[in-house]
């Protein structure tokens, strides 16, 4: 099979199906081994799944109770089959989607929306699990889950091969990687799947009553607005590889007023680009490109789409590339070190915030400083950067922790951080960080890769670590009930007490609408029959035709770049007017929500498209 697209004026090959064996797994007697067809299903549809090897037994699991095991949900029969040697994308991983299903689960309709696993016995891989998700997309929990899945399949080695090992670069042992790997392949486990930090997140809101539902990463590929109709955002562990619409789904949901907890280290560091399996099904989003361009210091990628660090603005423009996460998440992925597992520390100033409300902290007397147990920092953490641009005005420290002798991204020579500059032996700065949103959601982010650990030994290193406690989670259960959730009941020694503002965080309120209701409902606003158009010249001349009327031009007023779009409002009753600077001019009943006229471009802006409300537009 050979997959082409065009970019650059070329075409370009994506994807060319070979036949290799992956060597692993189901050439080893007596192992089984498997994937989910999809990585998510709504409840009432039929979850299926191949599987290779002589299986004996097929249980799935419902995750959040009873420690890391589950509850077992149901038995499956499975069909004993030969699989074919898995398909090889091109520079990439196995592709086993051309392996048949082999057994299949009738989800009830009164299946619980979360983390399920179907376990294989024998298995000689006991962790390697067919992890995955049922969804509840009508039912509009207050909390939206969403795992980091992309990041489990970046460090999945089935195959021989993982966005940290292969061939591609193969002389040296800093870059030898590949370039693309596939949802579509047994997952082997590491420190990102879902056991180490996902798991005791669903546990411990399971075990405090919150009303949750999940969705994957490839959830919001396929809807940025998936979040609309939720109150709160949630995310954990180490979702490290973000595609453009996942990350638009956050900055879609924080600008529509639901706030993010964003219980994540790490995060939003490599782009990354979704393309289709190369099976016959071609089906959409299961093969992940990330060429890794930063660390190559090169556009390696023939395509246009970056799948560089999110921070390197080296190639963009042309590439979509030079958006650095701490724009969105306040934070700046710095401190990347896996032999340490440093703690969160609070200090007597912090104590005072209303994040620490009902813990020791509050009772800290001046110098003194409360620190949590090892691992809840862990290996991998943010701190708050200014270098490479302007921090949210009303961004808030709500812990510190300085550590010294770490491993620690620095400015490179232009003073942002698109080119990776390790330091060693540095002392670095955390902190646990809340901002809030002009729309008056609010933006939480821990900058830790086991802030979970804090709230569940349920993880897969609880042998050496046991660092649950009750001061993080009765922070988490603070700023959760602060964002508007409401618990059903806690753990003991955690208190449900009343929500809090931001104002009394300390924090300079930019917003502070009415809280929102329990489920959001925002009805699809019709259109109007076709009546007519408008057509618009270079100078701003709009014209009218049919039924619509004439709301002014720009004709006489100064454009600087010449005007390049008309959008129409969703009641057709007016228009904005659009030219190459990103000025914007509203016209009949349309309104005025912002602009880039003032702002300094290095492409002109091209056009406009209004939200499905007509309460906003995308530039």
């Amino acid at each position: 099979m050979l997959l082409l697209r065009l970019r650059r004026g070329l075409v370009e090959v994506i994807a060319v199906a070979m036949l290799v064996p992956v060597g692993i797994g189901a050439t080893q007697a007596g192992d089984a081994v498997g994937f989910p067809r999809s990585m998510s299903w709504e409840h009432g549809q039929t979850a299926t799944f191949s599987i290779s090897g002589l299986v004996s037994s097929a249980e799935v699991y419902q995750m959040g109770t009873n420690g890391q095991t589950g509850q077992a949900v149901a038995g499956l029969s499975v069909t004993n089959t030969s699989q074919p040697a898995c398909l090889k994308l091109p520079e990439g991983s196995a592709d086993c989607g051309n392996w048949s299903v082999s057994a299949s689960w009738n989800i009830p309709a009164a299946a619980p929306s979360g983390l399920y696993r179907l376990v294989l016995t024998p298995s000689l891989l006991p962790n390697a699990a067919i992890w995955f998700l049922v969804r509840c997309d009508e039912c509009h929990a207050p909390l939206l889950v969403v795992t980091s899945d992309a990041t489990w399949q970046a460090y999945n080695t089935y195959g021989g091969g993982s966005l940290y090992k292969g061939d591609n670069f193969a002389g040296d042992p800093l870059k030898g990687r590949e370039f693309r790997v596939s949802y579509n392949r047994p997952l082997i486990v590491s420190a990102s799947d879902p056991t180490n930090t996902e798991l005791p997140l669903l546990n411990w809101l399971t075990a405090n009553g919150f009303d949750f539902q999940y969705v994957s990463q490839l959830d919001l590929e396929a809807n940025p607005a998936i979040a609309v109709g939720h109150r709160v955002v949630m995310t954990a562990g180490h979702m490290e590889y973000v595609s453009t619409n996942q990350r638009t789904a956050f900055e879609y949901a924080i600008a529509n007023g639901i706030s993010w907890a964003n219980l994540t280290g790490g995060e939003f560091y490599w782009k990354v680009d979704p393309q289709p399996s190369i099976d016959a099904t071609a089906q959409p989003y299961r093969t992940i490109v990330c060429y890794k361009e930063t660390l190559a210091n090169a556009d390696i990628n023939p395509s246009l789409t970056w799948t560089g660090t999110w921070r390197d603005r080296r190639w963009s423009p042309p590439n979509d590339g030079g958006r650095p996460e701490n724009a969105l998440t306040g934070q700046l992925s710095t401190v990347n070190d896996a032999m340490r597992e440093d703690a969160v520390q609070f200090t007597a100033r912090e104590g005072q915030s209303p994040f620490l409300r009902n813990t020791p902290a509050a009772q800290l007397r001046p110098g003194q400083v409360l620190t949590m147990p090892a691992g809840t920092l862990g290996y991998e953490w943010d701190e708050v950067k200014i270098d490479n641009l302007p921090l949210p005005s009303n961004e808030l420290a709500l812990s510190t922790s300085v550590v010294s002798n770490v491993s620690e991204l620095q400015p490179d020579a232009v003073g942002d951080y698109s080119v990776i500059v390790h330091g060693v032996g540095m002392t670095a700065t955390h902190h646990v960080t809340l901002y809030q949103t002009a729309s008056g959601a609010w933006v939480l982010s821990t900058g830790s890769v086991q802030w979970s650990w804090g709230l569940s030994n349920d993880h897969n290193n609880n042998g050496q670590f046991q660092a649950a406690n009750v001061v993080m989670q009765q922070a988490t259960m603070n700023i959760l009930i602060d964002m508007g959730l409401t618990p059903t009941h806690a753990q003991g020694g955690v208190i449900v007490s009343s929500p809090q503002s931001f104002a009394l965080y300390g924090g300079t309120v930019v917003s502070q609408p009415s809280p929102p209701p329990s489920q959001v409902s925002i009805p699809a606003v019709p259109r109007p029959a076709f009546q007519g158009y408008w057509t618009v010249s270079s100078s701003g001349s709009v014209y009218s035709f049919g039924a619509l009327q004439y709301h002014g031009g720009a004709n006489d007023k100064q454009t600087v770049a010449g005007v390049v779009h008309i959008e129409p409002t969703t009641s057709e009753g007016g228009y904005w007017m659009l030219d190459a600077t990103g000025q914007v001019m509203p016209y009949g009943d349309a309104t005025f929500y912002g602009s880039t006229g003032s702002i300094t471009l290095k492409k002109p802006i091209v056009g406009m498209a209004a939200t499905p409300t007509g309460k906003g537009y995308w530039l």
